[in-house]
C-alpha cells in the first residue's frame, strides 16, 4: 500500500506520553507525563544488548514502532515516551516516513530493571571458558571452574 500502512499491521495499542513541565513552590522544574492516545501501532522488536557497569548490569531492548500520522500525534518528538504492555519506552527518534505525513516511525528502547539481571561482582575470579584458560596458560577439567588469580 503506497503512502500508508495496512490496517491489519496496526494490531498493537500504545499510549504516547508527552512531557509537561511545572514548577514546585521552590522554583524547581518538575516533569509529569500527559497520556496521549491510545494509538494503534505496529511494534517490531529489533533485538537487545547488554551493558555492564560497576555493580550494575542491564539489558536494553530496541523496537521500531509505526503509527499513522494524525492530529493526536502532531508535535511528537524524541522527548516523548511510549507505553506498551505495561512497559515504558524512551523514544530516540521520530521519522516522517517518505515526508508525506502518512506514517511516523519511532525508534524506541526500554531497559530491563537491573534487579532482574544477574550482576557479575568479580568477573576475573572464575573463568569457565577453555579458550581463555588456555591463552593464559591455565588448564582445567571440563566440569570444574578454575581460579585464575595469580599469587605473587
Amino acid at each position: 500500500m503506497a503512502g500508508g500502512i495496512e490496517a491489519g499491521r496496526l494490531r498493537d495499542r500504545i499510549v504516547l506520553l508527552k512531557p509537561a513541565y511545572t514548577r514546585d513552590e521552590f522554583g524547581q522544574d518538575l516533569i509529569h507525563w500527559d497520556r496521549v492516545g491510545p494509538v494503534f501501532a505496529e511494534v517490531v522488536g529489533n533485538g537487545g544488548g547488554t551493558s555492564l557497569s560497576v555493580g550494575r548490569s542491564s539489558i536494553t531492548y530496541s523496537h521500531t514502532v509505526r503509527i499513522r500520522f494524525s492530529s493526536v500525534v502532531t508535535g511528537i518528538t524524541a522527548a516523548w515516551r511510549m507505553e506498551w504492555k505495561n512497559r515504558v519506552f524512551e523514544i530516540s527518534s521520530v521519522t516522517n516516513q517518505d515526508n508525506n505525513d502518512a506514517i511516523l516511525e519511532l525508534e524506541c528502547s526500554d531497559e530491563l530493571p537491573s534487579s532482574e539481571v544477574p550482576v557479575i561482582k568479580d568477573a576475573d575470579a572464575i573463568l569457565y571458558d577453555n579458550d581463555i584458560n588456555d591463552a593464559i596458560g591455565n588448564s582445567k577439567t571440563p566440569d570444574s571452574p578454575i581460579n585464575t588469580r595469580r599469587s605473587n
